[in-house]
């Protein structure tokens, strides 16, 4: 149960970051899925590209978890880092499609920037975690 639900989160996440990044406008508050206080916190022009890191820090906890509860070694932590640096660069690349969005490269540095410490947060448990298990032994 618990890997599905994390698989669920990882799945909506990833649809949402593709989702956001390709709508017709970057402004949110012209999407009706968007609740008010989340874009008028997005839509002011200091947050533009912080915005980005946000879901992917999200996506980095739970694929953190993931990774955790399947005991994956480290090389697969990794891998799921340049998956999602990956997933945002992929994201960035659609928008060259869209009339009135545009490529941004901080917007990919802040996506990894929020997956990475996502995923960093998440590491650092396991390794509290392997030290704890480490020296009750």
């Amino acid at each position: 149960m618990r890997s599905f639900f994390l698989i669920f989160s990882i799945l909506f996440f990833v649809f949402s970051v593709l989702y956001f990044s390709w709508i017709a406008s970057p402004r949110f508050e012209y999407n009706q899925l968007v609740p008010k206080w989340i874009w008028q916190w997005t839509d002011k022009d200091e947050n533009g590209n912080l915005r980005t890191a946000i879901p992917l820090f999200f996506l980095g906890l739970f694929s953190g978890l993931y990774l955790l509860f399947q005991k994956h070694k480290t090389i697969y932590w990794v891998l799921v880092f340049l998956s999602l640096v990956s997933l945002v660069f992929i994201a960035e690349l659609g928008q060259l499609l869209r009339p009135i969005r545009i490529f941004d490269w901080k917007d990919i540095y802040w996506g990894s920037v929020g997956a990475g410490n996502g995923l960093l947060v998440i590491f650092m448990v396991k390794l509290i975690k392997s030290k704890i298990k480490n020296n009750k032994c």
